[in-house]
């Protein structure tokens, strides 16, 4: 986080009236030094630069984009009026410091602090105009420090990984059971925690999670349901939760058709149905893809 920049005491009204003193103030009279340092310090305190940058308040990378994007133009905008208003200030104190060294009646003391206001005003503009690309800098070593360590981007890293070896050996089990077109091998080989559960467990993760947890990013990339539009596909109800054996029995027994003509009937819809599931498994990718972008 990007602390508060503090405000040099050299550069207020109150200091300067202390230092002006009455013999001065008689002398010369008004010099404008005194309303252009109010002018500024009030400037200074009504910006961002006086008070604590807040970090983003979530791990959503496009999110997060949008919003650097805006505090940059909103710190620029402020730096460029405060830069502008301490260069203005410069010339009327380099003026007054001109007209007090002239006047013997006016005490050393007066243009001495005056030549240290300048080079206090001088500094603190430069300053100010290299704290927008500070709190920036700041604000983006914190959010890639949230993102990195929250648990939901590590489990996209894992549920990533997990679903395109799921899906690879999808491929793997679909030539088994076309190599041998048996209700007895899409029973075993679909058995227990199957691959096709682990688009299930995908579709459920990006339903669940990726939507909610980057809702920005995932959104542009898919803003259906992915329980509705991919598991949902034909064939991978059945078989992701065991009933594909128990489904193509009652098919037989309903259309009379041979067994090895009916389980390749329902493997080719499948197989379309588990191409067409590997949108899913580059959605998935493209949100990692994104955060890891931003890191």
């Amino acid at each position: 986080m990007s602390d508060a920049m503090d405000y040099p005491a050299v550069l207020t009204n109150k200091e300067w009236q202390k230092s002006k003193g009455l013999i001065a103030k008689i002398v010369v009279g008004k010099t404008d030094v005194g309303a252009n340092l109010t002018a500024l310090e009030t400037a200074f305190k009504k910006s961002d630069f006086a008070k604590a940058a807040a970090p983003f308040d979530n791990s959503d990378p496009t999110e997060f984009k949008v919003f650097i994007k805006s505090v940059k133009t909103g710190l620029d905008k402020q730096a460029t009026d405060i830069a502008t208003k301490a260069a203005d200030a410069i010339k009327v104190a380099s003026q007054a410091a001109g007209e007090m060294k002239g006047n013997s009646k006016v005490p050393a003391s007066v243009p001495k602090y005056l030549s240290t206001m300048i080079a206090a005003l001088g500094k603190f503009g430069d300053e100010i105009k290299a704290q927008p690309d500070k709190i920036v800098t700041s604000l983006t070593d914190d959010f890639k420090k949230k993102l990195a360590g929250d648990p939901f981007y590590k489990a996209l890293k894992d549920s990533c990984a997990k679903v395109e070896t799921k899906w690879k050996a999808l491929l793997g089990d679909i030539k088994q059971v076309e190599a041998d077109p048996k209700i007895a091998t899409v029973d075993k080989v679909f058995a227990g925690d199957n691959n096709a559960r682990g688009i299930t467990t995908a579709a459920k993760f990006w339903d669940q999670v990726l939507i909610k947890k980057f809702p920005t990013t995932a959104g542009k990339i898919y803003s259906g349901s992915a329980m509705n539009d991919y598991y949902s596909l034909p064939g991978f109800p059945e078989i992701a939760d065991q009933k594909g054996a128990a489904t193509l029995k009652a098919l037989m027994e309903k259309s009379g058709m041979a067994e090895d003509k009916l389980v390749t009937t329902f493997m080719l819809k499948f197989s379309s149905s588990v191409v067409k599931s590997h949108e899913l498994v580059n959605h998935i990718k493209s949100v990692l893809n994104a955060c890891d972008a931003a890191l």
